[in-house]
């Protein structure tokens, strides 16, 4: 899927129209992403319709910079400028995040029985998508425990996707990279 051109529109106007109805829910205070973890908050969410509220329940996000990836990736000029504007306008106070396995993450990224993995927090994105796209995968280079987990080591690289999605952690950024790098051959 991530090849065809076909693809890529879809991908596109998918991206466009999320952003879209972020920024709607944004602006009437509505069911807009935000940082809860349980069910039970997230299903009461927004408790409030005030902007002290809001600013507090998105403190941080690790959605809208793995946004900003794929626009990066596949070039999508006005999704990762919409992403700016979003930040510029309403989350100035968030702390742009991603996330990148470490050392412990082998031993519990199958079994989520400890906290593991390093945030690269306060990304900026101000400076445009060629700096931001640099600058993550810059980091893939210091965050080499990727490379290090069995399952990528033996080639069953799809166990990382389960486990994130099972566990809701993000995919680790090295992902989007390897994309990158085969798309530039």
């Amino acid at each position: 899927m991530l090849l065809s051109e076909e693809d890529h529109n879809f991908i596109h106007s998918w991206l466009g129209e999320l952003l879209e109805r972020i920024q709607f829910n944004f602006e009437t205070h509505s069911n807009y992403p935000c940082s809860l973890y349980s069910y039970k908050q997230l299903i009461e969410h927004p408790k409030e319709r005030s902007i002290e509220y809001r600013k507090q329940m998105t403190q941080s996000s690790i959605l809208y910079p793995s946004i900003a990836i794929i626009a990066a990736l596949y070039d999508f000029d006005d999704i990762f400028d919409k992403i700016k504007a979003l930040k510029n306008k309403d989350l100035k106070h968030c702390s742009f995040q991603l996330w990148y396995p470490n050392e412990d993450s082998e031993i519990n990224f199958y079994t989520n029985s400890d906290i593991h993995g390093n945030i690269l927090a306060d990304l900026c994105i101000e400076t445009g998508k060629d700096d931001f796209r640099e600058r993550i995968f810059e980091e893939c280079k210091e965050a080499n425990y990727f490379d290090e987990l069995s399952a990528v080591k033996h080639g069953f690289w799809p166990i990382i996707f389960i486990a994130c999605r099972h566990y809701r952690l993000p995919i680790p950024v090295h992902f989007f990279k390897e994309y990158y790098k085969n798309s530039k051959l």
